[in-house]
């Protein structure tokens, strides 16, 4: 109990006085003005990393599935559908990418 007592008095002895009631000047840098085509390419390419992210994790739960089966038909052949679902949903993704990614240089580059 007396090191708590001393430890408090210790803090509380050492901290530094606070200046109330002082104004500080607050700057924001919002960066600089960005194209429509840079705000869709960026929203583009965030949408895109996030179904990455989701088909890896469908192509894992369905890889769990089979490993976790034991034996069923059944959970072997969802765990399958599930993998190759999510490689399909990945050849797409990845195909309207470079589509969209191949439209955006040809509108907003030239």
């Amino acid at each position: 109990m007396v090191f708590i007592h001393f430890l408090w008095i210790f803090l509380v002895s050492h901290v530094p006085p606070v200046l109330a009631y002082t104004t500080v000047p607050l700057t924001v840098n919002i960066g600089t003005s960005a194209s429509f085509g840079q705000v869709a390419a960026n929203f583009i390419d965030f949408l895109t990393g996030i179904a990455i992210v989701v088909c890896g994790a469908i192509f894992l739960v369905g890889a769990l599935f089979v490993v976790l089966s034991r034996g069923k038909d059944d959970q072997v052949q969802k765990g399958k559908d599930l993998m190759i679902g999510s490689l399909i949903g990945l050849a797409v993704i990845v195909a309207a990418y470079a589509i969209v990614g191949t439209t955006f240089h040809f509108l907003y580059s030239l």
